[in-house]
């Protein structure tokens, strides 16, 4: 597209008075009112962020009846609309933050859950699951990535996204007002160090007794705020230009400058700096003999968090794994830190020996590394039990300590 981009921003209140159905109804016609190419609501706008109370009573799955009702309201306005969140309930009845991308012809043509789930004075955390991936994809807008409220504390999402060509990045959000001031700081960072625009839908209003920020922003790529809102319910407008994303990196090429060797050796693989299979046969048979670990991650509040686990060791590797489930505490709190993996340890004892691995944890969900884990867990313990829910906890062994 060479044309301008008309976006308009949403900036939605959820008085807790006005129930699910007549605020869909309201919004559904505000769409077809607003003369745009992008429309954009807030983060869980449908439920409103702070209503835990309602999350497992309102989800819904994304071809449930209020995602079909945006889609025909996108197809008969014939805009791109990023339809806010939902809170959605998957085919296996694990609820996420979901965030919906939905074409002019009405089609879905992204979604994406939420990766790091609010846990300060929040249920989200508790109440929702994790998301694992995250990702853009091309548009008659150019290349649009997603992103919801608390991932604009997480600047590696955002890089990812910007490695995979993102020109836009749609921020959805339930950001309060007691965090304005970072609110505004993010949002301009994010656009300035990912040379993307950056349009930030946020929520206004009350909710459940707390007062939501508004200040909903358009940023460009050099991180000029081209509109920005008050505190209010209103709607946020600003024209985006397609080859300004390009322009800006042809200018200041920032992002060709990085050292991602260095990077990725000291961040993504340290490993390299142990020989787990050379630390001989007695470290290596006590890691295969039949022995209950310990797992200690660290809560919000800093405080440790230890529990029982099964794990196996693959030296080759330089890996240990757990299978757990993913609406566990443990892989809750792994998959809220950050993207290159959370500290964590793993411990067993059995009389005088001992051994402690120490290392960076990351959750897998797919199939295959799921299979793979199970398959070692069966080898050194039993056949677990079959579990949709599942999640691999990998652990990239970084410190090895013990005597055995």
């Amino acid at each position: 597209m060479t044309a301008p981009v008309r976006a308009a921003v949403l900036q939605l209140g959820c008085p807790d008075e006005e129930n699910a159905a007549d605020r869909v109804r309201r919004v559904l016609g505000e769409i077809r009112q607003t003369q745009a190419d992008l429309v954009v609501l807030p983060e869980l706008w449908v439920t409103g962020y702070f209503h835990f109370d309602r999350y497992e009573a309102e989800a819904e799955a994304l071809t449930g009846p209020t995602v079909t009702a945006l889609r025909e309201a996108a197809r008969e306005r014939g805009c791109h609309l990023v339809a806010g969140s939902i809170v959605e309930r998957s085919a296996d009845g694990r609820l996420f933050n979901t965030t919906v991308l939905i074409g002019p012809d009405g089609m879905i043509r992204h979604a994406y859950r939420k990766v790091h789930l609010f846990g300060y004075g929040s249920a989200e955390a508790r109440l929702l699951t994790p998301g694992a991936t995250v990702g853009t994809v091309p548009t008659e807008l150019g290349i649009v990535g997603l992103a919801t409220c608390y991932d604009l504390r997480f600047p590696e999402l955002f890089r990812l996204l910007a490695e995979g060509g993102a020109e836009i990045v749609v921020v959805v959000s339930a950001w309060p007002l007691a965090r304005l001031d970072h609110w505004r700081v993010l949002t301009r960072t994010r656009a300035i160090e990912n040379q993307v625009y950056l349009v930030a839908c946020n929520a206004a209003g009350r909710q459940a007794g707390r007062e939501m920020a508004g200040a909903s922003v358009v940023v460009d790529p050099w991180g000029e705020v081209l509109a920005e809102a008050g505190p209010r319910p209103t709607t946020v407008r600003a024209e985006l230009d397609p080859s300004r994303p390009a322009a800006v990196r042809a200018e200041f090429p920032v992002l060709t400058h990085r050292r991602l060797g260095v990077d990725h050796q000291n961040r993504l693989d340290p490993a390299h700096l142990l020989d787990l299979a050379g630390r001989g046969k007695a470290f290596l048979d006590f890691w295969r003999e039949r022995h209950l670990c310990s797992l200690t991650t660290v809560r919000p509040d800093g405080s440790p968090h230890v529990v029982a686990v099964g794990a196996t060791l693959d030296p080759a590797a330089g890996i240990a794994r757990v299978i757990t489930s993913a609406r566990s505490r443990k892989a809750r709190l792994i998959a809220a830190g950050p993207a290159h993996g959370t500290p964590v340890g793993l411990c067993q004892i059995d009389g005088r020996r001992w051994s402690t691995l120490e290392g960076l944890a990351v959750l897998r969900d797919d199939p295959a590394s799921v299979a793979d884990a199970e398959f070692r867990y069966a080898q050194r313990y039993r056949a677990p039990r079959a579990n949709p829910r599942r999640v691999v906890v990998e652990v990239r062994i970084t410190r090895v300590l013990g005597s055995v």
